[in-house]
């Protein structure tokens, strides 16, 4: 986690939780919305979630559990620039001296386990980016994620360097910091659109043949929406009432295929597979 003037320093340059942005892995923000605010044009609401102020209160248990189980010493450096580039910087976690390694700490809920394998297994694309970039900045030998999921479960993983990732993240970034500089936009995405364009309430333009043929597919997938989620109500009904009060349907073969259950809302019908 960063502190406030980390926080600030973060627009100077790119840092680890800008990588998997830059490379299309996050999905918080685009590399459009980020491009934005790097260049000062956009300023994105930053208040802490409940996760994000838990994840900081959470840290520095989950390093000195790591330290306690792997015997060593873990320092926390200030910003990381790097050696050649100065807009290559980052706020490590930890850093072990004497292995030259670095320390990622991660803290999530439990809906989110499914995205760690068991410990010691590859680390999640998104996440190895970043600890992939704090390699790239510092030479480090190698890295370390520290994992505390649900508030119970610990685990920990290693990176060992990738020169092939490294060289990606490294082309990545320099195309991307390029563009800040330059003005030049990065592709967008729908997501960006409320950001690029704001609205000037006297202006009308005249369309043309092929955003009007754009137009005549977007009512008519908007008709067909229409439709299916009326079709899907009516037969949802005739399932619904052929079950009655029955909680599980199955097949000829005794497998379920949808259950109705009961919960604090009523009842809760579902199609084994959605």
């Amino acid at each position: 986690m960063i502190t406030e003037q980390q926080r600030i320093d973060r627009k100077l340059g790119i840092g680890g939780s800008d990588v998997p942005i830059i490379m299309g892995q996050s999905g918080f923000m685009t590399p459009v919305q980020l491009w934005l605010e790097k260049r000062g044009e956009l300023v994105l609401d930053d208040t802490q979630t409940p996760q994000a102020y838990w994840g900081t209160m959470l840290e520095d248990l989950v390093r000195q559990e790591f330290i306690k189980r792997n015997n060593v010493n873990v320092e926390q450096p200030g910003t990381i620039i790097h050696p050649k580039h100065e807009y290559l910087r980052g706020n490590l976690d930890g850093y072990i001296h004497e292995q030259n390694a670095v320390l990622e700490i991660k803290t999530c809920n439990q809906f989110m386990s499914h995205e760690w394998g068991q410990e010691g297994a590859e680390i999640p694309y998104r996440y190895l980016l970043q600890i992939a970039y704090y390699c790239m900045l510092t030479n480090a030998s190698k890295a370390y994620c520290a994992v505390l999921i649900g508030g119970q479960d610990y685990r920990e993983y290693v990176y060992e360097r990738n020169e092939f990732l490294e060289d990606e993240i490294m082309e990545a970034c320099q195309s991307f910091w390029k563009c800040v500089q330059s003005g030049e936009q990065p592709l967008a995405q729908y997501a960006d659109m409320k950001y690029l364009y704001k609205a000037n309430t006297d202006k009308t333009i005249v369309m043309q043949s092929e955003h009007f043929e754009k137009l005549k597919t977007l009512r008519d997938i908007k008709a067909q929406r229409v439709l299916l989620d009326k079709t899907e109500e009516i037969t949802k009904f005739v399932i619904m009432d052929y079950m009655k009060d029955a909680e599980y349907l199955s097949d000829n073969d005794g497998k379920i295929v949808a259950t109705w259950k009961s919960n604090k809302r009523g009842r809760t019908f579902l199609i084994k597979g959605e």
